[in-house]
């Protein structure tokens, strides 16, 4: 009888340490190196991408402009906020592998709402864009690295590498939509105060009032449904779901 109370004790034991493990968790520090190099190589890509689009270097010109105004796209805004991340995830990271500790859970929440950024622009580009204006176009210049390159670098960082990491909470994926919905305010806004315009003046860069300007409520309302299921895919995908107990 003690011997099964003391292997009991110790099932029970390494039971809530896996439980506790669920909430924070400490990655193999070989895969944490690649982690660093991943998030550091996105923000070099995407800083290198838009310093080319600033000076007009590398060609490309659809859905691009050259100096600050390449600011008004999505797709810019989004993969430097995920540049930012990036960099703000790195130091975290190297912190947490100094202490060989756990990363702390608010660094994963802002990851994945810049993964659900830029998975947004890549999205738009293959199902929207890509067939409207034509894949070449958004695929020339620097945007072959703000549409492709690194929006699937991003996908596959947060759902194969950062899955060792601490678990996000589900709200997370609310506020991973939150800069759709400010972009989305903005690009909305503008259009109906000051028309949607024609030639390279247009508002409607991106053609959203193809299906008529009184349907935009209605776009920016399926594309904000369609962000927020980005971002609970990527939290799913990502490691973040509650593991079913085992059965012994």
């Amino acid at each position: 009888m003690d011997n099964m109370t003391e292997d009991n004790m110790e099932v029970d034991g390494k039971e809530t340490e896996a439980t506790g493990m669920d909430e924070k968790k400490v990655a193999t520090t070989g895969r944490r190196v690649v982690l660093l190099l991943v998030n550091l190589a996105i923000a070099i890509i995407v800083f290198w991408a838009w310093g080319n689009m600033l000076f007009g270097w590398g060609g490309g010109t659809l859905l691009s402009s050259r100096g600050f105004r390449s600011l008004r796209y999505f797709t810019v805004l989004s993969n430097i906020f995920e540049a930012i991340v990036s960099l703000i995830f790195a130091v975290q990271l190297m912190k947490a592998m100094r202490r060989k500790d756990a990363l702390p859970r608010w660094a994963r929440g802002l990851k994945l709402a810049g993964t659900t950024g830029v998975t947004l622009t890549f999205l738009t580009v293959m199902l929207f864009l890509g067939p409207l204006f034509g894949y070449a176009g958004m695929f020339a210049g620097a945007n072959l690295h703000l549409h492709l390159t690194v929006p699937v670098l991003a996908i596959l960082e947060f759902v194969l590498l950062e899955r060792t990491e601490t678990r996000v909470r589900f709200p997370a994926t609310f506020t991973a939509v939150i800069p759709m919905l400010l972009y989305g305010t903005y690009y909305m806004g503008n259009i109906l105060i000051n028309g949607v315009g024609e030639g390279y003046e247009t508002n409607d860069w991106y053609g959203f009032t193809i299906f008529g300007i009184d349907k935009i409520y209605l776009v920016f309302a399926v594309i904000a449904f369609a962000t927020w299921l980005m971002a609970v895919v990527l939290w799913k995908t990502g490691g973040n779901g509650k593991k079913k107990a085992s059965k012994s």
